[in-house]
């Protein structure tokens, strides 16, 4: 097999690849706030991959972002994402070249840590697994049976908020102060405002109560990239807000132990960040296993 890292004038050959493999993972402008957006400094990095006698066969790509962990400590990982195998390829071990390919990307960067996010019943979560990764618990929490009654001592007011300087400053503030002493992503303002609020569709500044979020509207379904309370109360009080849309609502949590487990109103997908540890670093996987991520932080 031939790797061709970062491929001129490929963009819309690789978008075209994702849609195959990913019936309607987007358009350009998907592409380009996935893949184009510098953040902490750096573009992301992609490859394909070739058969000897240069027929496409797969590719992947790696993003890049800044962890601060418990003790301040602030170092870089790579995300792989946007990987695509085509169908006359399968069962050929791609997607394993792949995650080789991307530790040596990672490594020559000087970056300690290659990640990804994948769920447990994918393909890539067992390749990650036998590559020898550390493996955080997730769940993508999603809404089910609109119509269910659920009952909770009361629905908290929803208001959504203008997206002023003074509003963001406020969002922004709120989930440092919130992660302090938790292994984080790490954000700028301006980061914080292109990974949140800046997205592809519509989002909402909301205050809940006393609590506030950041969610989008996507064409099927709502997502909470941010918020600051994710107790039974905030999540419903959201759930009967979007439910007059007749649309999901989703969201993502690390912490093993929440009250969505077998709830009515819910159903849970389980799955896994997974870390491949640098051989060249000296930092310990510890330093990163017990990371708080959000719906928000993962593309």
């Amino acid at each position: 097999m031939k790797f061709v890292l970062n491929p001129k004038n490929y963009n819309q050959t690789y978008l075209e690849q994702l849609n195959i493999c990913f019936p309607k993972w987007g358009t350009m402008s998907t592409f380009d706030w996935v893949f184009q957006r510098k953040i902490n400094n750096r573009n992301a990095d992609f490859f394909i991959i070739n058969s000897d006698e240069d027929e496409l066969l797969a590719g992947s790509a790696i993003t890049y972002r800044k962890i601060k962990g418990m003790n301040q400590k602030e170092f870089e990982i790579g995300i792989m994402t946007g990987s695509w195998t085509l169908p006359i390829s399968r069962g050929m071990g791609c997607f394993s070249k792949a995650i080789q390919k991307s530790m040596e990307i990672v490594t020559e960067n000087s970056i300690p840590f290659l990640t990804a996010f994948v769920t447990e019943s994918n393909a890539s979560y067992r390749r990650l697994q036998d590559a020898g990764s550390n493996l955080v618990t997730t769940n993508y929490i999603i809404s089910q049976n609109l119509e269910v009654n659920v009952k909770i001592d009361s629905i908290l007011e929803i208001e959504i908020l203008p997206k002023t300087i003074e509003n963001i400053l406020r969002f922004f503030k709120v989930r440092n102060l919130n992660l302090n002493s938790k292994t984080h992503f790490a954000y700028n303002l301006e980061e914080f405002e292109n990974q949140f609020i800046n997205r592809i569709n519509p989002t909402f500044l909301l205050k809940i109560g006393e609590e506030i979020a950041i969610i989008e509207e996507t064409p099927s379904i709502f997502q909470i990239h941010f918020c600051s309370n994710y107790d039974l109360e905030i999540i419903i009080s959201l759930l009967k807000w979007t439910n007059s849309t007749q649309k999901e609502l989703m969201f993502f949590l690390t912490k093993k132990n929440h009250p969505y487990h077998n709830h009515k109103a819910f159903k849970v997908v389980h799955g896994f960040f997974t870390i491949l540890k640098s051989e060249d670093t000296l930092l310990d996987v510890s330093e990163i296993e017990n990371i708080h991520i959000e719906y928000g932080d993962k593309m």
